[in-house]
């Protein structure tokens, strides 16, 4: 495997394990910022444009995909979640103006 190859396999491994500390992050509830995960992103882009070479870097390439995917759905679960959550809010702040409008009339 050449130098170029295993710079690139410890790269996505980098971003693989970032984006496993953000998906921790999420399920305990915490905050995570995509701005750090930017720059091992655009690497990734940039990487992509030519294909895996050999099986070590295939492998590091595969499972960086297998993160990214699972942080796609649990966000998108986040998402979710949270505009549940704010519908309710709305419902529940609505109700209040209601309940006050009636009150005071």
């Amino acid at each position: 495997m050449s130098a170029s190859s295993r710079d690139r396999s410890a790269v996505w491994r980098s971003l693989q394990a970032s984006l496993a500390g953000a998906r921790r992050r999420l399920a305990t509830g915490g905050t995570i910022g995509l701005e750090p995960l930017q720059q091992g992103l655009e690497a990734f882009a940039e990487a992509e444009r030519r294909p895996p070479v050999g099986p070590e870097e295939e492998a590091a390439l595969v499972a960086l995909l297998d993160e990214l995917e699972s942080l796609a759905v649990e966000l998108a679960a986040e998402r979710d979640r949270l505009r549940g959550e704010l519908d309710r809010l709305a419902r529940a702040e609505r109700a209040r103006r209601g309940y006050a409008v009636q009150t005071v009339g």
